[in-house]
């Protein structure tokens, strides 16, 4: 009778021992799945945050704002920007802004570098401390037009390509009336034309003189 009553203590204790190995291991997982699920939901309530972020400044059309600086120089040192100017969300209007020191302080240099005409900024893009281009799109995103400048933004001139120089066109050559964003590879400047239209393709004009003539790339 006392090996059976000793056993059953043994047995007892050791069910006890198991039970609380059970217990701390539950609660260990249970920490790390409550630490999961405040980590996902810390995440997931930081996206919205940057997506509500983006969309406050996004037009009707759901494009996003595009980086307003740029800085030609390769040390980060001089750099452009365009700033707004008007409160308008859809009709705003700019100034262009320089810095020589990274961008600890900035200055004016051209008040009304879209001569008047407000819209949404497309983009900005500086090759050299002198020689840039600033694009800026209609309200309703559909149209757009780009600018050049060759005295460090001081003055634009409005880029026009007669996109009738391309043969077949698909559509009227009015219809080609959004510019992108100019890029430069080899010496070239290149711009991308093309009509709001899905099936209407791109058509791609190259300038070989910074921008002051423009031809069909080849």
């Amino acid at each position: 009778m006392k090996t059976n009553s000793w056993v059953k203590t043994i047995l007892a204790a050791a069910l006890i021992i198991i039970l609380t190995i059970i217990i701390v291991i539950f609660a260990f997982f249970y920490r790390i799945s409550s630490q999961n699920r405040k980590h996902e939901q810390l995440e997931t309530e930081i996206k919205q945050q940057m997506k509500d972020a983006v969309n406050d400044y996004a037009n009707d059309y759901g494009n996003v704002v595009p980086i307003l600086e740029s800085y030609p120089d390769g040390n980060g040192k001089c750099g452009f920007r365009l700033s707004e100017s008007g409160s308008d969300k859809t009709e705003k209007s700019y100034e262009l802004e320089a810095t020589r020191d990274a961008g600890k302080s900035w200055s004016v240099v051209n008040d009304d570098p879209f001569a008047g005409k407000t819209g949404i900024a497309e983009g900005i893009i500086f090759f050299t401390t002198q020689y840039g281009y600033i694009g800026l799109t209609d309200e309703t995103g559909e149209k757009s037009e780009i600018y050049v400048t060759y005295d460090g933004g001081e003055s634009f001139i409005n880029i026009e390509i007669s996109v009738d120089m391309v043969p077949q066109l698909k559509y009227d050559a009015a219809d080609y009336d959004y510019y992108s964003m100019p890029t430069e590879s080899d010496g070239k400047t290149s711009i991308n034309v093309t009509t709001m239209r899905s099936d209407s393709g791109e058509l791609v004009f190259v300038s070989e003189d910074d921008g002051k003539t423009w031809s069909p790339a080849e």
